[in-house]
């Protein structure tokens, strides 16, 4: 269960259910080797999800410092998102 602070709301949540989907494409790019693709389909959103998945992306693209300041990013946002920590 997230833990959303009080003044947060709108950067914790997502819009919509269309940001879900657009989130579920990126993560199937991004394990798909579809790394501009997954780019793009992450392109506007910033919450704790996108910022996990940009760093994901940018793991498998080899960009490790790129990947450590998303993946950060995604911690402060939801200390609770487990991948971000490893």
């Amino acid at each position: 269960q997230q833990v959303i602070e009080p003044g947060n709301e709108s950067e914790n949540k997502l819009a919509s259910t269309e940001d879900w989907d657009k989130l579920a494409e990126a993560r199937v790019a991004i394990q798909s080797k579809q790394f501009d693709r997954a780019a793009e389909l992450l392109q506007g959103n910033e919450s704790a999800e996108a910022l996990l998945l940009r760093g994901m992306l940018e793991t498998a693209r080899r960009n490790y410092q790129d990947a450590t300041g998303h993946l950060e990013a995604a911690l402060a946002k939801d200390h609770s998102i487990a991948y971000a920590h490893y």
